[in-house]
């Protein structure tokens, strides 16, 4: 996992501001779902943004970006616990995990940056699962014991970004950590990654 630098995330809180309502909706017990607010977005800078929003004293996104001539990249980005900064706006660590290109074994990118617990807040898990090949869902299996499966989503053209177009993908932010990551066609798993940044929870 990639740890970066404490700045004044000025335009990360800009570019997520509309979406970033916490919301107490999804599932009343086990893994429950956060919002994504999976509207795609596209920015002038070659970066299309996934997915969005917030998680208690934190703010993340899931974005696919321009590979600089090779091919696209996926990022996935947690700022926080996010503060006030007098005269700068809101600010903290950020972290997260940017990767290029899909694997060459099983056509898929599997991307997650799970945030630990601590006193204020419970686990939870940001990510996104992107997939060549078709797969109608995403599995995600919890190192806790239980389940969640999402639908995927299917990138249209005309973002500018090469390699993107077509691609069947899910972006998720979740309670606990997903340690498994199946991509499912007609109930088969054609794709699996596990995430071994997983500690217990």
């Amino acid at each position: 996992m990639k740890k970066a630098l404490v700045v004044g995330l000025v335009s990360i809180v800009a570019l997520v501001g509309a979406a970033c309502a916490f919301s107490n909706s999804g599932q009343a017990a086990g893994h429950r779902p956060f919002p994504t607010h999976p509207s795609e977005v596209e920015k002038p800078s070659g970066v299309v943004l996934l997915g969005s929003g917030r998680i208690k004293q934190f703010i993340w996104y899931v974005a696919v970006e321009r590979g600089g001539g090779g091919p696209p990249c996926f990022d996935v980005s947690v700022a926080g616990p996010v503060h006030k900064f007098p005269g700068v706006g809101l600010g903290g660590e950020q972290f997260g995990e940017t990767q290029c290109g899909l694997g060459p074994s099983q056509h898929a990118r599997v991307l997650t940056v799970p945030v630990p617990a601590n006193a204020d807040w419970q686990p939870f898990d940001i990510g996104i699962a992107a997939y060549d090949t078709p797969v109608a869902h995403v599995r995600l299996d919890f190192s806790g014991g239980g389940r969640e499966e999402l639908r995927t989503r299917r990138m249209r053209s005309g973002f500018d970004i090469s390699g993107i177009a077509g691609l069947r993908y899910a972006v998720f932010a979740v309670e606990g950590c997903a340690s498994k990551i199946s991509g499912l066609e007609k109930g088969r798993v054609v794709a699996s990654a596990g995430d071994w940044e997983c500690g217990t929870e």
